[in-house]
């Protein structure tokens, strides 16, 4: 009997500890998850980040349908320098899509933990009726920490001064040139340090731990560390607006008290032109007789 309800504790714990190890994974997420607009319309949203450790570098990339969204501007959200820590933040824009990246600029922080809004959205839609998604891919997380790995390959450098060969020095060159490759249609395999077909945040990343990094015998590299994550993307919903053939019905029923409003005092003002009249038109008949 014992064995058995020593059994019965030890599935019960195992449960908790993965339902406990379940609702705290980490989570990028389009913030709100379904958005209602009219054609050509302003509207904002956010890409928020949910239980993470030690954040001090992302890179995210959105896409949604161009014939029916357009993107105005995005901006840094207060999540990473959340910390105190100044942060670097940019994007690469191409139709129906952007890359969206930041990192803190002292390399030696402890990153930020928690939940909060990496970047905010100002988009608008056009006047085509429909739907389009807000996808999230190639999302990189870092940790602010990094592993020490034998070289070859030298991690972070991909030139040497002024577009020579590399030339064992990871400085100011091999950043520029893998910043300037991220998001590009030309690939530059020697960017690619970890030869996965792309440049982008990771190889950055290599530049920015082994920054100032001379390489040769018995020396390592610092290695990224990543963290795992799950993805939430967003919709949007472009409707009809006032004026054309239809209206969204919650719109419309937020209307609804204007327009009896309206209606009323529009009944009210022809009224009192008639009335007006009226007395007039008896004035006039009462001088002539």
């Amino acid at each position: 009997m014992r064995i058995e309800n020593k059994g019965f504790v030890l599935l019960a714990l195992a449960l908790l500890f993965l339902s406990i190890k379940e609702s705290s994974a980490t989570e990028v997420l389009v913030s709100p998850p379904a958005i209602t607009v009219l054609t050509e319309e302003d509207f904002t949203f956010s890409v928020d980040i949910e239980n993470v450790d030690n954040l001090i570098a992302y890179q995210v990339r959105l896409n949604w349908t161009p014939s029916i969204l357009n993107t105005i501007n995005v901006s840094e959200g207060t999540f990473l320098s959340s910390s105190g820590y100044i942060t670097n933040f940019g994007t690469q824009r191409s139709t129906g899509t952007f890359i969206a990246f930041s990192v803190t600029e002292d390399q030696w922080s402890p990153g930020t933990s928690g939940s909060g809004t990496l970047f905010e959205c100002l988009f608008n839609s056009t006047d085509v009726l429909g739907q389009s998604a807000l996808k999230l891919c190639d999302t990189r997380l870092f940790n602010a920490s990094y592993t020490l790995v034998d070289t070859p390959p030298y991690l972070g450098d991909c030139m040497g001064d002024i577009g020579g060969p590399p030339d064992m020095d990871v400085d100011y060159w091999d950043t520029k040139a893998v910043v300037e490759c991220i998001n590009s249609p030309i690939y530059f395999a020697p960017a690619d340090f970890n030869s996965d077909g792309v440049v982008d945040w990771y190889d950055f990343m290599c530049c920015y731990w082994n920054y100032g990094t001379v390489y040769g015998p018995g020396v390592k590299a610092r290695q990224p560390v990543e963290i795992t994550h799950q993805l939430h993307d967003g919709n949007v919903k472009v409707a009809q607006g006032v004026g054309g053939v239809a209206i969204a019905i919650d719109k419309f029923g937020l209307l609804t008290p204007y327009i009896g409003f309206s209606a009323i005092t529009l009944i009210a003002g022809i009224a009192t032109i008639a009335y007006f009249r009226r007395v007039k038109h008896r004035k006039e008949k009462a001088i002539k007789c």
